[in-house]
C-alpha cells in the first residue's frame, strides 16, 4: 500500500490530468505555464486532498482567488460538473497516471 506522500502526488497528478492542461476556471491553455492546484475547501477547514476538492488554476485566476475575486462556491460548481471525470481518474492504475505525467515535459505543479 503506498504511503501518504505517494497518494498525495497521485492525486495532484490526477487533477492535472483532469484539467487537460487548461485552467479549470477561465480555460486558459496552461502549456508553458505552471498550474496552481488549490484546495476548494482548505485542509485547515476540514477539506480533503481529493480530486473533488482540488482545482487547477492559471496564475491569474490563482491571484484572483487569493484576492477574493473568485469564490469557493463557483469553484465547487466547476468541479462538481466533473464528477464523471474524477471517477474515471480515480479508477486508473497508479502506473497509468504516473506514465501520463512523465510524458509531460518538465511540468511544475504549485500546490497553493
Amino acid at each position: 500500500m503506498p504511503g501518504g506522500w505517494a497518494i498525495r502526488k497521485r492525486v495532484e497528478r490526477g487533477v492535472i490530468m483532469r484539467c487537460e492542461q487548461r485552467c479549470e476556471h477561465c480555460t486558459l491553455n496552461l502549456h508553458g505555464e505552471s498550474p496552481r492546484v488549490h484546495h476548494i475547501k482548505p485542509l485547515e477547514d476540514g477539506g480533503a486532498h481529493t480530486l473533488a476538492n482540488l482545482i487547477v488554476l492559471c496564475p491569474n485566476c490563482s491571484w484572483k482567488l487569493k484576492n477574493g475575486d473568485i469564490d469557493q462556491a463557483t469553484l465547487k460548481q466547476i468541479i462538481d460538473e466533473k464528477e464523471l471525470e474524477n471517477t474515471r481518474i480515480n479508477n486508473l492504475a497508479a502506473r497509468e497516471i504516473d506514465e501520463w505525467f512523465i510524458s509531460l515535459d518538465n511540468t511544475v505543479i504549485y500546490l497553493v
